[in-house]
């Protein structure tokens, strides 16, 4: 980027809607701050498709059953048992609701029919909601499906074009591996790193993450993950046979991709193992008992690995398991970092009190997500930490009670028929939802809450200065050098205005 707009007509900072062209703030891209490296990083990063899982999911058979294109049989039912009382709501439209009575339409309803009327369009409002989620889900799918597909044909690999909002917060395309389920399975690294000690534990690791069945530490989910490897395993050789699993993980295509892994980890394990004269390795193949069917099987597969031959013993600071010919497996798989609750470390760190320290402290000794959904009673057990995670982490970050229940509403746009306990829920019943979550986090975290003072009289010092318009905003600087500029204006109503 040389401009804040290029050749294309791309806008790198994008002004904060629906700011007027006139007023808004074009940063000039001058030297090379933090941000903007950032930025030029991110987008040198080379990507492909990986054609097994975008093969496995374009099969109507299996995509259809993850991202349904139609309600399930419970909302379908629902929606049957209103019909009947539409021929009653159209009567009372027709002859007694009063369209020009602006405060109270429904005045010459009996008690009765006002109940009839509400019970209705509330039920019918919800349903349909529903509906429209699941349909813009499926729409979704389908057009990142097609995405996938032409960039395999393509065969190049690919880029992710960066934007910054005016605040510095970076966005990548909804097709990007910070986009869906999908997204995130089908794209994978162009380069590849060598499949060290650590490596396969940190992939033993992202496999727990996903499947999302219970809440473990950092080490937990490591030895966790190992443990399971060859059930992982068993899932990428035969993924239909363990179908039920897959849809039942948090997110269904990536563990399905991170199992076709450790198949790949576990077929050159064995290879390893059974070539290796260490006799650490024999006390290990002779604990497994691999039945020679899944031996023959390996022996097959293993033949098909991307393989590398590396001489040394270490390759950044981690060892290799035992290999046959000293050919090491690498991988092209994306996997997320482990930041337990960091908005609240971090909140915390800047802070420095005694309430910021104790919420470091806590952050890191216990899933705060789970023991604040523990809190919330009203919540299904199932689904509690997610929930609850929608809120916390715009309101750990200042977001006002309104974005937290946009961002949940979001989600569930995002997730339909993911968490059946949100998707039945009308915008009120969300928004009181969200109040008692946000009750229990004001009760719980001090800290946050001396964090919002000091932001508002960081604020309110800028705004109160005589050397300046109020017109011009108030600007500061980000650790990353990216310069913020915030103004508010007010607009006048127009008269005779149309919508």
């Amino acid at each position: 980027w040389r401009s804040n707009i290029d050749q294309f007509g791309n806008t790198l900072v994008r002004a904060s809607y629906p700011c007027p062209p006139k007023y808004r703030f074009t940063p000039e891209l001058t030297g090379n701050p933090t941000w903007l490296k950032a930025v030029h990083n991110l987008e040198s990063v080379a990507f492909r498709i990986n054609k097994e899982v975008l093969e496995w999911a374009s099969d109507s058979k299996i995509n259809r059953k993850l991202v349904p294109s139609d309600v399930d049989v419970k909302t379908k039912k629902e929606f049957a048992e209103i019909e009947p009382q539409k021929k009653q709501i159209e009567k009372l439209k027709r002859e007694k609701y009063d369209k020009d009575n602006k405060k109270d339409p429904r005045h010459q309803f009996t008690k009765s029919e006002e109940e009839l009327w509400l019970n209705y369009w509330a039920t019918k409002n919800r349903l349909t909601a529903t509906k429209n989620r699941i349909k813009t889900r499926r729409a979704q799918f389908e057009r990142d499906l097609q995405t996938a597909k032409d960039l395999a044909e393509d065969g190049r690999p690919f880029y992710h074009r960066v934007s910054v909002d005016y605040r510095g917060r970076v966005y990548l395309p909804t097709f990007s591996y910070q986009g869906s389920d999908f997204c995130r399975a089908v794209i994978e690294f162009a380069d590849s790193g060598l499949m060290t000690k650590d490596a396969i534990g940190q992939v033993a690791r992202h496999a727990v993450n996903i499947e999302d069945k219970e809440k473990l530490s950092h080490k937990e989910k490591i030895k966790v993950g190992i443990d399971r490897g060859i059930e992982f395993a068993e899932i990428g050789i035969s993924p239909d046979k363990h179908f039920k699993r897959i849809k039942e993980a948090g997110k269904p295509f990536c563990f399905y991709r991170t199992c076709i892994e450790w198949r790949d980890i576990f077929a050159h394990r064995l290879i390893g193992l059974r070539a290796s004269k260490d006799s650490d390795d024999k006390k290990i193949l002779a604990q497994l008992k691999i039945p020679q069917k899944i031996i023959k099987w390996a022996e097959g597969h293993y033949k098909t690995l991307d393989l590398v031959t590396v001489k040394k013993k270490t390759h950044k600071g981690s060892g290799f398991y035992s290999a046959k010919d000293n050919k090491m497996l690498h991988s092209h798989l994306p996997i997320a970092a482990d930041h337990r609750s960091s908005a609240f470390v971090h909140i915390g760190f800047m802070l420095n009190t005694e309430e910021g320290h104790d919420m470091v402290n806590k952050a890191m000794e216990e899933d705060l997500y789970q023991s604040i959904a523990d809190r919330c009673t009203n919540l299904p057990p199932k689904h509690s930490r997610s929930i609850v995670k929608m809120v916390m982490v715009p309101w750990s970050y200042g977001g006002t009670g309104w974005r937290c229940k946009d961002k949940v509403s979001e989600w569930r746009l995002e997730n339909a028929g993911k968490i059946p306990f949100l998707d039945a829920m009308s915008w009120s019943d969300l928004g009181n939802m969200v109040d008692t979550i946000l009750g229990v986090l004001d009760s719980e975290f001090k800290a946050s809450g001396q964090f919002r003072s000091a932001l508002g009289r960081a604020v309110n010092k800028a705004k109160d200065r005589d050397d300046k318009e109020d017109w011009e905003g108030i600007e500061w600087t980000t650790a990353s050098k990216f310069v913020v500029h915030q103004a508010t204006f007010k607009t006048k109503k127009k008269v005779n205005d149309v919508a």
